[in-house]
C-alpha cells in the first residue's frame, strides 16, 4: 500500500516518534497523562494523514485504485446497523452514502472521510476542543474546501 508511517505510540513526549508532532491539552487535559501504548486497537496509531488515505482509497469502493475487498464485503462493512441507522462497522454511515470514522484523545482529533462524491481525505490536529461544535468545524472544513476546487489534478494511481 505504500502506508509506512503508522505505529504505536509512545506515553510521554519523551516517546515521540521520530517526525511525531507534540500534543497540546486544554481545560487540564493531559495528552501524555493517557497510556497510549495500550490503545493499539482503539486509537493509540500515530500516522500521516497521506499513509491513512493510502489505506482507505483501497476500501472505498470507488474503481479507481481496485478495492482490496469484494464488492458485497465492502456493502457489508458499510451497512447500517439494525440498532443504529447511522452506524456501520467501525464506519459513521448515512443516507448520502458517505462513510466516516473520528477519534479522539488529550491533545488529538481526528476524522477520515469517505464522501459519496468521489473524494476521501483525512484530517488529524494535535490538539481537541472541549466546546461544543469542534468535530462538527473539523467536519465541515474539508467539505468546504472540496466544494471550492474547480478542476482536480488527474488521479495518480501507484
Amino acid at each position: 500500500m505504500g502506508a509506512t508511517s503508522l505505529e504505536i505510540a509512545g506515553n510521554t513526549i519523551a516517546d515521540r516518534l521520530k517526525d511525531e508532532v507534540a500534543y497540546y491539552g486544554v481545560d487540564g487535559q493531559n495528552p501524555y497523562g493517557v497510556n497510549a501504548s495500550r490503545m493499539d486497537a482503539h486509537g493509540g496509531w500515530v500516522a500521516t494523514p497521506t499513509d491513512l488515505l493510502r489505506i482507505a482509497v483501497l476500501y472505498d469502493g470507488f474503481p479507481q485504485p481496485q478495492d482490496r475487498l469484494r464488492p458485497e464485503v465492502l456493502a457489508q462493512m458499510v451497512a447500517a446497523s439494525s440498532a443504529n441507522e447511522n452506524y456501520a462497522k467501525g464506519w459513521s454511515v448515512n443516507r448520502h452514502h458517505n462513510w466516516w470514522h473520528t477519534g479522539s484523545l488529550p491533545g488529538t482529533g481526528a476524522i477520515l472521510v469517505r464522501a459519496s462524491n468521489g473524494h476521501c481525505w483525512a484530517v488529524l490536529v494535535n490538539t481537541r476542543s472541549t466546546k461544543p461544535g469542534f468535530f462538527k468545524a473539523l467536519d465541515q472544513l474539508p467539505w468546504k474546501i472540496v466544494r471550492g476546487v474547480k478542476r482536480w489534478p488527474k488521479l495518480q494511481v501507484r
